[in-house]
C-alpha cells in the first residue's frame, strides 16, 4: 500500500485521510438521530398507553358508581335505588364495550409481557360483574360480599393501568405519572368508603370493624391526595380544591365523624344512606374531574416529547449536512494552500538544479509533488553536505536538549503524581509533584532512588508487589487505597494507575504510573448510599436496607436453625405532639426516640425507621423468642421517660410494640411483617402503651379480630395516630 501511494497525489492523500472523519461524524449524526427516534416512538407508546388508561380509568369509575349504588340497593329492604342501579348498570355496559373494543387495538404484546399478562387477566375478570348482578337482582348476596367483589374487579383494573405507567426518564412526565396513580389510588379509597358508609347508614349504626375500616380509607386518601398535590401541576391541585369544598367538604366531615363516633360507642347514626351516597359521590366525581385533567396533562406531554425528539432527530441531520458540506469546502481549500506552494517552490528548485550536476538521491523516481522536491534538491546535495553535518550534529544536540525540557514541562503540567521506573524498581523520571511529596526540591533528586528509599518498609514493599505484579502480567492496573496523612486526620483514597513499558521488541523496559486523590469521589459515593440506604431524619437504616438485613438474616437462620425476632413499634398519640408543637419538635422527638431505640440494642441488632411514627427493630440470631419480648419492653421502658427536647420543650410519650418469631410466626419476610404488625395493632387495640406477641393466645384476649397487615410500600409521611 505503502508503494500505490508513491504516485497518488497529495491532494487525493488529503480527501483519503478526511474520509474516516467524515464517516465517523456521519455515523454519529445517524445513530443520535435514531436515539432520538427511538425517544419518539417511546413518547408515542406512552401516549397510547395513556389513552388507553383513560378508558380503563372510565370503565374503574363506573364500576364504582355501581359498586355504591348497589350497596344502597342490598342494604336497602324497599326498591328505592332500583332505578338508580339500572341506569348505573347500563352506564358500565357502555363504557365496559368502549374498554373492550379499546383491548383489540391495544398491542400489550409489544410494549411488555407483563402487560399482556395483565391485559389477558382483563379480558378474563371484566365479565365477571354479570355473575354478582344476577345475586344482587335476587339480594342472595351480603353487603361484605358485594363491596369485595368489586374492590377486588377494580384492583385487577388498577394493576393493568400502574402496570401501563411505568416511571419515565423524563422527570416531569415521571412526576406527572405518579401524580396520576396517586390519584387513582385516591379515588378507589373513596369509593370503598362511600360502600362502607352506604352499608352502615343503611344499618343506622356502623359496626366497630366498618368504623376502624373507614378511618384507614381516610387516612390513606389524605396521605394519598398530599403526595398527589406535590406531585402535580398548580392547575389540577387547584382544580381539586375547588371542586372539593365548602358545605359538601363540610357535610362530609361531619358525617365521617358521626360515622366514627357512632361505631366507637355503639350509637345510633343520624341522617341517611341518600345524603352519604350523594356527597361521596359527588366527592368522587370531583376527583374523577382532576383525574380527566391530569390525563389531558400526561397526553400533552407526551405529544410534545414526540414532538421534540422528531424535531431534534431533524435538527441533527440538518445540521451534520451543513458541518460536512462546510467540512469539503475546507478540505478543498486546505488542499489548494497545500499543494501550489509545493508546485511553485519545486519549480524554483528545478531551475537552480539546473546549473549543477549531482548525484542520483532516493527517491528520484517518484511522480507526486514530493518527488518533484527531490529532484530539484539534488542540485544542493554537493555543496551543502558538510554544513548539513555540521548543523545536524548541533541541531540534534539542541534538540535533545528541548525534548527533555518539553518531556519535563509535560509531567509537571499534570496536578497528579507521575513516574516511570526501571525493572529494578529505581525511578528514571518523576514530575514536580512526586517530588513535592517527598520532600525533595526537584524532580532529579529521586532518580536512581527506590520506594525503600523514601517510605517505611510495608508501604514499599506493597508498592514493589504491585509493580511485579504489572510487569509479569504485562497488561496495566488500576488499584484504590486508603490513607492517611497523620496521626487524627481524616482519611484519604488515592487510586493509583501502572502499566509495563516495553520496547520495539516487546522487551520489558520497566514501569510507567500515576496516583491521584480521590477522596471527594468516595466521600461522594458515600453520602449517596447514605441518601438510599438510610432515613435522612433519624439517621436509621430505612425500609430497603432492613429489607436486605432481614432477609439475610432469615437465610443465616434457616441455616443455622436459630431464631430471630421482628420488633413492630408505632409511638402513641404522636399526632396532637405534632398539631400543638408543631412538625419541628415532632422532628426532634422522632430523633430522640430514635437514639433511644438505638441504644437498647445491641450492634448485631437493626433499629429501622419505616416513616412517620413507625419503627421496627430486627433481632438476628437470638438463643430464645423471649428474649424479643425482653428488648421490647426495655424499649417501651425508655421511651417511657421524658424527653428534654431543644427550645426547653418536655415531652411524654408511649409506645405500643407487637413481636413476631421466626420460624413460630413466620418464615418469609411478608408473613414475619404481616404478624409483627398484627401484634403492635393487638398492643394499641389493649390500650397502648404495652408489648404484645403475635399469637392465637394474644388474639383471644379481646373479642376484636387482628389481621395482619402488610406495612405500605411507599414512604410513609405523618404520624399514624
Amino acid at each position: 500500500m505503502k508503494l500505490g501511494l508513491r504516485n497518488v497525489s497529495i491532494g487525493w492523500r488529503i480527501a483519503m485521510a478526511l474520509a474516516l472523519p467524515t464517516l465517523a461524524m456521519l455515523g454519529f449524526a445517524l445513530w443520535s438521530s435514531a436515539a432520538h427516534y427511538r425517544s419518539a416512538q417511546e413518547s408515542d407508546r406512552v401516549r397510547a398507553m395513556v389513552e388507553f388508561a383513560t378508558v380503563v380509568n372510565a370503565l374503574v369509575h363506573t364500576l364504582q358508581t355501581e359498586r355504591g349504588i348497589s350497596t344502597a340497593y342490598v342494604s336497602s329492604s324497599n326498591e328505592d335505588y332500583a332505578g338508580a342501579l339500572a341506569t348505573a348498570q347500563a352506564q358500565t355496559d357502555q363504557v365496559r364495550a368502549r374498554f373492550v373494543l379499546a383491548l383489540k387495538d391495544l398491542d400489550a404484546a409489544r410494549m411488555s409481557s407483563e402487560l399482556d399478562m395483565q391485559t389477558a387477566l382483563a379480558r378474563q375478570v371484566v365479565d365477571r360483574v354479570d355473575v354478582w348482578r344476577g345475586a344482587l337482582t335476587q339480594r342472595s348476596i351480603s353487603v361484605g360480599t358485594l363491596i369485595q367483589s368489586y374492590a377486588d374487579l377494580v384492583a385487577d383494573l388498577t394493576r393493568v393501568v400502574q402496570q401501563m405507567l411505568v416511571p419515565s426518564d423524563q422527570s416531569a412526565l415521571a412526576r406527572t405519572l405518579a401524580a396520576y396513580s396517586r390519584l387513582m389510588q385516591a379515588k378507589e379509597f373513596a369509593g370503598l368508603e362511600r360502600a362502607v358508609g352506604v352499608a352502615g347508614f343503611s344499618g343506622a349504626q356502623i359496626k366497630d370493624a366498618d368504623g376502624r375500616r373507614l378511618i384507614e380509607l381516610i387516612d390513606r386518601q389524605r396521605l394519598l391526595l398530599d403526595e398527589f398535590r406535590s406531585l402535580a401541576g398548580p392547575p389540577a391541585t387547584e382544580r381539586l380544591d375547588r371542586a372539593w369544598s365548602g358545605l359538601d367538604a363540610l357535610a362530609l366531615d361531619e358525617m365521617r365523624q358521626a360515622a366514627v363516633a357512632g361505631a366507637s360507642r355503639s350509637h345510633p347514626l343520624r341522617g341517611g344512606v341518600k345524603p352519604w351516597l350523594e356527597v361521596t359521590t359527588r366527592r368522587i366525581d370531583a376527583l374523577r374531574a382532576a383525574e380527566e385533567l391530569v390525563t389531558a396533562d400526561l397526553l400533552a406531554q407526551a405529544q410534545r416529547l414526540e414532538a421534540d425528539a422528531f424535531r431534534t432527530a431533524w435538527w441533527i441531520i440538518g445540521l451534520t449536512a451543513a458541518t460536512l458540506l462546510a467540512s469539503l469546502l475546507a478540505a478543498a481549500m486546505l488542499a489548494r494552500d497545500i499543494i501550489h506552494p509545493l508546485e511553485r517552490i519545486t519549480l524554483a528548485l528545478r531551475q537552480l538544479a539546473s546549473r549543477q550536476q549531482i548525484d542520483d538521491l532516493e527517491n528520484d523516481g517518484r511522480s507526486d509533488e514530493i518527488g518533484d522536491m527531490v529532484r530539484a534538491i539534488k542540485v544542493f546535495k554537493h555543496d551543502l553536505t558538510r554544513v548539513v553535518q555540521a548543523e545536524a550534529e548541533l541541531k540534534g544536540a539542541t534538540v535533545l536538549r528541548q525534548k527533555e525540557r518539553y518531556q519535563r514541562a509535560l509531567l509537571d503540567s499534570f496536578p497528579f503524581k507521575v513516574w516511570l521506573k526501571d525493572t529494578e524498581g529505581r525511578f528514571l523520571a518523576v514530575n514536580q509533584a512526586v517530588a513535592n511529596a517527598y520532600g525533595a526540591e526537584t524532580p532529579d533528586a529521586l532518580v536512581g532512588l527506590t520506594v525503600f528509599d523514601l517510605v517505611d518498609y510495608e508501604t514499599a514493599v506493597t508498592a514493589r508487589e504491585e509493580d511485579l505484579a504489572v510487569m509479569k502480567a504485562l497488561a496495566q492496573k488500576t488499584t484504590e487505597q486508603s490513607c492517611t496523612s497523620g496521626p487524627g486526620d481524616a482519611p484519604c483514597w488515592v487510586e493509583t494507575y501502572r502499566a509495563p513499558v516495553t520496547d520495539d521488541r516487546g522487551a520489558l523496559l520497566g514501569t510507567v504510573g500515576f496516583s491521584r486523590d480521590i477522596t471527594e469521589r468516595r466521600e461522594a459515593q458515600e453520602e449517596i448510599r447514605q441518601l438510599a440506604l438510610y432515613d435522612p431524619l433519624t439517621k436509621l437504616p430505612n425500609r430497603r436496607l432492613l429489607s436486605e438485613r432481614l432477609n439475610q438474616a432469615l437465610a443465616t437462620a434457616r441455616r443455622d436453625q436459630t431464631h430471630l425476632a421482628l420488633i413492630f413499634l408505632d409511638l402513641d398519640r404522636f399526632k396532637p405532639i405534632n398539631d400543638t408543637l408543631g412538625h419541628g419538635v415532632g422532628d426532634l422527638l422522632l430523633y430522640a426516640v430514635a437514639q433511644r431505640i438505638h441504644h437498647c440494642v445491641r450492634e448485631v441488632d437493626t433499629a429501622a425507621r419505616l416513616g412517620g411514627d413507625e419503627f421496627v427493630v430486627l433481632l438476628p440470631s437470638i438463643e430464645v423468642p423471649d428474649q424479643a419480648l425482653m428488648v421490647a419492653e426495655k424499649i417501651r421502658q425508655a421511651l417511657n421517660q421524658p424527653f428534654e427536647l431543644p427550645g426547653g420543650h418536655v415531652v411524654s410519650i408511649s409506645s405500643s410494640s407487637g413481636v413476631a418469631v421466626y420460624p413460630d410466626h413466620g418464615e418469609d419476610e411478608i408473613t414475619l411483617s404481616k404478624a409483627a404488625d398484627a401484634a403492635m395493632y393487638q398492643a394499641k387495640a389493649l390500650g397502648r402503651n404495652n408489648v404484645q406477641r403475635f399469637g392465637p393466645s394474644l388474639l383471644n384476649q379481646r373479642p376484636t379480630t387482628v389481621v395482619p397487615v402488610v406495612p405500605p410500600q411507599g414512604p410513609s409521611t405523618g404520624p399514624s395516630d
